[in-house]
């Protein structure tokens, strides 16, 4: 939420206390997989299809 809203992950990996940035960024594409499956299941055209 910190990214999208504007926030910036130099900012962030201070605030969460890592000495690498490249552990913020492990966590922030975690955090992308799930956006991932929320946009796939807000937009799917399978889940607009009728049997």
């Amino acid at each position: 939420m910190w990214l999208k809203d504007g926030g910036d992950s130099l900012m962030l990996q201070r605030l969460l206390g890592y000495t690498a940035l490249i552990m913020t960024n492990r966590h922030c594409q975690a955090v992308g997989c799930y956006d991932a499956i929320e946009s796939h299941k807000r937009y799917s055209p399978l889940d607009r299809l009728h049997g």
